[in-house]
């Protein structure tokens, strides 16, 4: 089976909501607990599967605290890494060969994904927006 068949069936299978937007790329949506939405690409280009999810915007204080956080998990993740647009904005990133690509490698690495993005959403949202989430907290307060 080719990598493009085997995307197709995986994310058909697993029943994980998804489009194919060309030839080799497919958006998908995954739902977690704390980051209700987990939105995934995949792209075969050539040899090489690239999953990208976008995790968070750049975070706006404690940035040293932050990103070593995300390293400190970079060393634990299976198969997946944060990673910083130009911008700074954060995601998780994915590459891999498609010779051998397999429903079950594919749902290893979604899974990693899945894991890492919620496992990680709460604490790196009360790391870099710590002032924005107290603010917040104040004005809820005030408002019951």
């Amino acid at each position: 089976m080719q990598a493009p068949e085997t995307i197709d069936g995986f994310l058909e299978r697993a029943q994980i909501e998804h489009k194919k937007v060309a030839e080799n790329t497919w958006i998908a949506e995954l739902h977690g607990e704390r980051k209700l939405s987990i939105p995934i690409t995949l792209t075969i280009n050539g040899e090489r599967l690239t999953l990208e999810s976008f995790f968070m915007r750049r975070p706006q204080e404690n940035l040293d605290r932050f990103y070593e956080m995300l390293l400190r998990r970079n060393a634990r993740a299976y198969g997946v890494h944060f990673a910083l647009d130009t911008t700074g904005d954060v995601y998780l990133v994915g590459q891999r060969s498609v010779t051998g690509l397999d429903e079950a490698e594919l749902d290893r690495i979604v899974g990693a994904i899945l894991t890492e993005a919620d496992g990680m959403f709460d604490a790196a949202i009360r790391v870099g927006f710590a002032a924005y989430l107290e603010a917040d907290m104040a004005w809820r307060a005030r408002q019951e």
